[in-house]
């Protein structure tokens, strides 16, 4: 976490000073050439890598035995309230692969952590160039996650998967180079974390006992996307 802050931090402030540099540069005619816009809709897609604890390799319910998948920024937007300040929202949708072979001694390969966002915060912006423009947004707000379900042959039981809402939160940078007036290429980096209480429920020889368990998982992600923004 530290070393991301770190970083995200280090693009505002190589945003800002390009910003300040290139502040009297005029806009540039033909392809790209209008920065200026009332927001902005992006989507993209990319690996989800399982961070911390949730990508931690043990056979304890601490520990997410998460391996890395997909992750997709559906929505991405940006509403300007002036030239650089705005009000951004987030909808995510992402998965890692459970290493059920850790916890159970065999591997399914169709087993996930899933984990999902509606979120809302702050953004800045500044361009960086002609071309370019650099966004940083802390965002948070509900999510809507899932646990993976795990099956042992062997001993007659299966963990079944089970859903549940949290908080989280989604600290997130973006690089859009301007394609068009209204047409972006967009590289999002996103620090996504949520920690869903799931109630598991732990089916034994065929239902004949079935117990609940209350599990506690730190999901934390980095997402890496690459899509499409159009602004409008």
């Amino acid at each position: 976490m530290k070393k991301i802050a770190l970083f995200l931090l280090a693009v505002i402030v190589l945003s800002t000073s390009t910003y300040a540099s290139g502040k009297k540069r005029k806009p540039v005619r033909g392809r790209g050439k209008s920065q200026s816009s009332m927001g902005y809709y992006s989507f993209s897609v990319g690996p989800s890598l399982a961070l911390g604890d949730y990508a931690a390799k043990a056979p304890n319910e601490q520990f997410g035995n998460a391996k890395t998948f997909l992750h997709l920024d559906i929505a991405n937007m940006g509403f300007n309230l002036s030239e650089n300040f705005g009000i951004s929202a987030l909808v995510t949708l992402g998965a890692n692969k459970f290493n059920a072979k850790e916890v159970t001694g065999f591997q399914d390969n169709n087993s996930y952590w899933i984990y999902s966002g509606i979120m809302v915060g702050p953004f800045v912006t500044f361009p960086a160039g002609d071309l370019v423009s650099i966004d940083f947004r802390p965002v948070a707000g509900f999510t809507y996650d899932f646990s993976p379900e795990a099956n042992s042959a062997g001993s007659g039981w299966i963990i079944k998967s089970a859903n549940t809402t949290s908080f989280g939160f989604d600290i997130g940078a973006s690089m859009r180079y301007h394609m068009t007036d209204h047409l972006d290429l967009a590289l999002n980096l996103d620090y996504f974390s949520t920690k869903p209480d799931f109630k598991v429920k732990m089916d034994l020889m065929n239902n004949l006992v079935i117990t609940e368990v209350s599990v506690k998982q730190q999901i934390t992600v980095l997402g890496i996307g690459a899509g499409l923004a159009f602004r409008f």
